[in-house]
């Protein structure tokens, strides 16, 4: 399970990793105690904003199967890129946090993940599927995409008129 959230504490209990973006860069990768420090002490220093680094703690173990693999994705609307070389792994049973402010690029990140948007480079791979290579539909059998906000996700007035509004 990945959460995308801006707001770090509503994660620090739940989550077995968490890791931080900031201008579409991944800072911080690990235990969610590491990583609140080391982004709160980011936070706390001008410089810290201009490059942070990884925190190496909290790597899964590697027994547990690769369910998600992220290589290297860059992505950019038009001209401006948001994201700049995120890669990570995530296994199965672990819940991973993914925090930073808004227009950090968390949503953009997500996107990609569910293959709702294509990166210009980099590989996003879902239970062994290349996110590029296969339909939108095949992923949406493995990811799930619930956005924060209600009202962006929700089309029709009553329940029955959501439940088939795809088949119309």
């Amino acid at each position: 399970l990945v959460v995308i959230e801006h707001r770090l504490e509503r994660l620090l209990r739940m989550a077995d990793r968490l890791i931080v973006m900031v201008k579409g860069e991944v800072r911080h990768n690990g235990k969610p105690d590491d990583v609140y420090r080391e982004y709160t002490a980011m936070l706390d220093s001008a410089l810290g904003m201009t490059k942070g680094h990884f925190c190496q703690g909290g790597q899964p173990s590697e027994e547990k199967r690769v369910v998600l693999q992220v290589r290297d994705l860059r992505f950019k609307y038009e001209e401006r890129e948001v994201l700049h070389g995120v890669s990570f792994t995530a296994r199965s049973g672990e819940l991973i946090g993914i925090v930073g402010t808004n227009g950090s690029g968390k949503t953009s990140f997500l996107k990609c993940l569910a293959g709702l948007r294509q990166p210009f480079s980099g590989e996003v791979v879902v239970c062994g599927a290349n996110t590029g290579l296969v339909k939108t539909s095949t992923i949406a059998r493995e990811v799930g995409f619930v956005f924060q906000n209600p009202k962006h996700q929700i089309f029709e007035n009553t329940v029955a008129d959501e439940v088939t509004f795809a088949c119309r």
